[in-house]
């Protein structure tokens, strides 16, 4: 099996690219993310999804005086859940070339954040968070051989702060993947 393979109503692995944003509510950072998805059809309809990504994110904090702290985030993920997909546009082999999906499961996540600055809720900590994640997109068939797979994705992650509290941290950003039959 390929590493990057489709077969209709079977599965598909495929390889992606994203560019993100990630907020704790009062700093926001921009990264990227590489990752690997897995998905397999149990119908034309439904199917279920695994992915597993790694991802990093920058950005500055500017305190009431001026001064820029620079922030920094790491992350690896694994997320799962369910996703529907309609059959919206027929070629003339009557077969699909548009499929919009969305998909809505779980992520766990290691993380590593330094939010290090006066009176940060978050400040340095790293371990393992949890929480929703929300993909939509849409399957581009370009031809037998292979397909573009727009999408964005939504998740809110429970951390644990340098203080020990619980906070919620948000990323949302758009990705790219290829899939390839051969």
């Amino acid at each position: 099996m390929s590493l990057l393979a489709i077969e209709k109503n079977r599965s598909v692995t495929s390889i992606y690219y994203s560019q993100y944003k990630l907020s704790d509510g009062e700093d926001t950072l921009s990264g990227s993310r590489i990752g690997l998805s897995y998905r397999r059809e149990l119908t034309e309809i439904w199917s279920y999804f695994v992915r597993v990504n790694s991802g990093s994110a920058s950005g500055t904090h500017e305190a009431d005086d001026g001064s820029e702290t620079e922030l920094k985030a790491s992350t690896i993920g694994l997320s799962g859940g369910m996703r529907v997909q309609y059959d919206v546009d027929v070629n003339s082999n009557g077969e699909s070339d548009l499929i919009p999906y969305l998909g809505v499961g779980l992520t766990v996540q290691s993380y590593n954040y330094d939010f290090s600055y006066q009176d940060s809720e978050v400040g340095e900590t790293s371990g393992t968070g949890y929480g929703p994640v929300v993909t939509l997109g849409m399957t581009i068939i370009v031809s037998d051989g292979f397909s573009l797979i727009p999408g964005y994705y939504y998740e809110s992650v429970t951390i644990k702060t340098e203080g020990g509290d619980s906070k919620t941290i948000s990323s949302s950003g758009v990705s790219f993947a290829f899939v390839a039959r051969f």
